[in-house]
């Protein structure tokens, strides 16, 4: 239990001051000290900077008195001194003045209103040093023209209409003693800070991640907790600041103490650092954290209300969340069972694992870790099922869990405690059923927010890279962090542009999911198989009908496809010198063909067929639950198939038959070309090739 009893630190003092008793002593180490500080130095007495400093209130008392007349009689002295001596008029070389005026804004010329304030000191300082003008105390200003105490940089001045600045001495005086503090300040101040109006908002959030609002709400966690406060070398919203520019840009301790302006030597500046992000660390995680983190924090009630259209329309109105694990990498340790247990024989590499458990619109329920990389998914699933966790006990029949296939090993484990799990299937066989495919896309349709939490996450280059070993216990608590910070200001990762569109596209998707691929039973059979004599035609011979992007992403449910089509457009025509390659029968001009290869295996050909109209459709609709013929007739493109694993599936394309799409019904009606720097890039490793 730390000592509740200290000496004065003033020499000719020896009372022992009482901790409990705060109206009996005043702690000295803040800031507001320094003269104090450099008072008691000048009388020989030595103290360590970094701990905290105790002065009886008695001793406080006397040295403020002593510094009382120590001021008045330089005050005395100075103006014994002016008295004697005629107030000269000092010329200002190149500046000018703005005369005095009482009931006009002294920038724009306006009557002043309510909301005009006085010019600020630091305002008045502003406007010498950045546009040479000098203005006189007590001048009144609109206050649009200033940010915070400090002029507005926006602002413009036409010193065309001023006079040349002509100072009294007194005035010189100040302005002299004002330029001094000034850059005094400047000089221990670092631009990133909570409290710098000049700050971009933008720059602020390049460095930390967060906007200055998201920061001083931070900033109000921290100081309501009470247990930091600020110290010599830094303000706690300084430390948090600290904290966050490690976190968002991984830079070592001692690089930011040198943005910081640390005046210490390298060693001991990042040890101060370290040691502040470590107390904004522990604030954080035992005060910010459980607000936005943790299974309970929500209720049964909260979590239904982060349900997506396409999750409820899907899998109904029960709890859901989602499962995955992600992985940071870590150094290889000098420990051999540690070094053991976090290689991956899969990634090659040192690593531990989190396991996030999300909700469906990307909204983080928990995080728990870390876990050791040599173990799988489902290993991490099963030990939490095994122990009492809160993920055991949110387990309860009703409730819905969704993964991927890496957790298929502790599916029963799920079902047995009632909960229904929703997986992609495993191919059986060359190609998924239509069955297979619709039902593995219903479930990547919702999944895909875990994902984009984990690509959200690893923007912060601490997650991002390759973590030390010195750094190993604080991994999990700043994941905490950081996923609390996400919760807690930004916006959900699933969030419905149009709710009624997409209610209609989830209700299609989940008809179409029921539905047979027709397509593929007619290409087996004649005149459409590979065995029939085609025609080759580039893309300007074929009729085919024109798409807006809006078309293309309700055909293919989403824009992933859309995304991936632009790529394998361009290795398409890259491959064909420039042409699309596509292949008509003579028996219909309703059918084409199109070979492309596959994106998983570059040795690997398939053939697409796609079905399509050039009638006049009306924009997607849908009518019924029971009609399912309307959703086709209010298509251009009817129908397709594909040699894929995932080809056969009719809710929705793969990738390789939007690329056909995309490129056919829209790229090459707005002049879509390769990207001529990743030609560049190519055309330089082929030399490596051809020589």
């Amino acid at each position: 239990m730390p000592s509740t009893r200290c000496s004065c630190i003033a020499k000719e003092c020896a009372k022992t001051i009482d901790l409990t008793k705060s109206n009996t002593f005043r702690e000295i180490s803040t800031p507001a000290y320094e003269w104090l500080r450099d008072r008691l130095e000048s009388k020989g007495i030595t103290f360590n900077n970094d701990n905290l400093i105790y002065l009886c209130k008695a001793c406080e008392a006397k040295y403020r008195r002593e510094e009382k007349q120590i001021d008045e009689e330089n005050e005395r002295v100075f103006k014994d001194s002016t008295l004697s001596v005629p107030n000269p008029i000092i010329p200002a070389q190149k500046c000018f003045q703005i005369p005095m005026q009482v009931n006009f804004c002294c920038f724009c010329q306006n009557h002043l209103a309510k909301s005009s304030v006085f010019l600020p000191s630091e305002a008045r300082l502003d406007l010498f040093v950045e546009h040479d003008v000098y203005v006189y105390a007590r001048q009144k200003c609109c206050g649009s023209h200033l940010k915070g105490t400090r002029l507005n940089p926006d602002i413009t001045t036409d010193t065309r209409q001023y006079e040349p600045t002509m100072l009294t001495i007194e005035e010189a005086s100040y302005l002299i003693f004002q330029l001094k503090n000034d850059i005094k300040n400047k000089r221990n101040r670092s631009l990133l800070s909570l409290d710098n109006p000049l700050i971009d908002e933008e720059d602020l959030k390049s460095w930390t991640g967060w906007k200055k609002s998201d920061l001083q709400t931070m900033y109000t966690t921290i100081s309501d907790s009470k247990v930091m406060r600020d110290s010599k070398h830094r303000s706690v919203a300084d430390a948090l600041i600290l904290y966050w520019v490690k976190m968002k840009t991984n830079l070592s301790y001692s690089q930011i103490g040198t943005l910081f302006n640390y005046d210490l030597s390298a060693e001991d500046r990042g040890k101060r650092v370290s040691e502040s992000c470590d107390a904004v660390m522990n604030i954080l995680l035992q005060h910010f954290v459980p607000k936005f983190l943790g299974f309970n924090h929500l209720t049964p009630q909260q979590i239904q209300s982060h349900d997506t259209i396409y999750s409820k329309m899907f899998f109904g109105d029960g709890n859901k969340i989602m499962l995955d694990a992600t992985y940071l990498f870590i150094n290889k340790s000098g420990d051999n069972v540690l070094q053991k247990k976090t290689y991956s024989g899969q990634k090659k590499k040192h690593y531990v694992k989190t396991l996030s458990e999300t909700l469906s619109d990307g909204y983080v329920l928990a995080v728990e870790g870390p876990f050791p990389g040599s173990k799988n998914d489902a290993q991490i699933t099963e030990y939490l099922l095994e122990n009492d966790t809160e993920l055991r006990k949110w387990c309860q029949p009703g409730n819905c869990v969704i993964f991927d296939r890496g957790f298929d090993r502790v599916r029963e484990l799920f079902e047995q405690m009632g909960v229904d799990c929703k997986m992609p299937t495993f191919l059986k066989s060359k190609q998924h059923s239509v069955e297979e495919a619709n039902h593995t896309r219903l479930i990547t349709k919702i999944r895909c927010s875990i994902e984009m939490y984990h690509g959200r996450l690893k923007k912060f280059q601490f997650l991002y890279q390759t973590i030390p070993n010195s750094l190993f216990e604080k991994i999990v608590p700043c994941v905490k962090i950081i996923t609390a910070a996400l919760n807690a200001f930004r916006p959900p990762l699933i969030k419905p542009i149009d709710p009624e569109k997409e209610e209609k596209l989830a209700k299609i998707m989940k008809i179409r999911a029921q539905s047979v691929n027709t397509l593929k039973e007619r290409v087996l059979e004649r005149p459409f198989n590979s065995r029939c004599k085609w025609e080759k035609l580039d893309e300007t011979q074929i009729d085919f009908p024109q798409m807006t992007e809006d078309q293309l992403r309700d055909l293919c449910f989403g824009v992933y496809q859309i995304k991936q089509a632009k790529t394998y457009s361009e290795a398409h025509l890259n491959k064909n010198d420039g042409d699309y390659e596509v292949e008509v029968i003579k028996e219909t001009d309703t059918l084409i063909r199109c070979k492309i290869d596959s994106r998983h295996s570059g040795s690997t050909q398939y053939c697409c067929w796609i079905e399509f109209t050039m009638d006049e459709v009306e924009p997607l609709e849908f009518e019924s639950d029971d009609e399912d013929e309307t959703l086709d007739e209010n298509q251009p493109i009817k129908s397709w198939y594909y040699q894929c694993p995932a080809g056969e599936r009719t809710c929705g394309c793969c990738a390789h038959v939007a690329c056909v799409i995309w490129y056919l019904a829209y790229a090459r009606h707005h002049q879509f070309r390769p990207s001529a720097y990743k030609q560049r890039y190519r055309e330089s490793l082929l030399i490596m090739d051809t020589s």
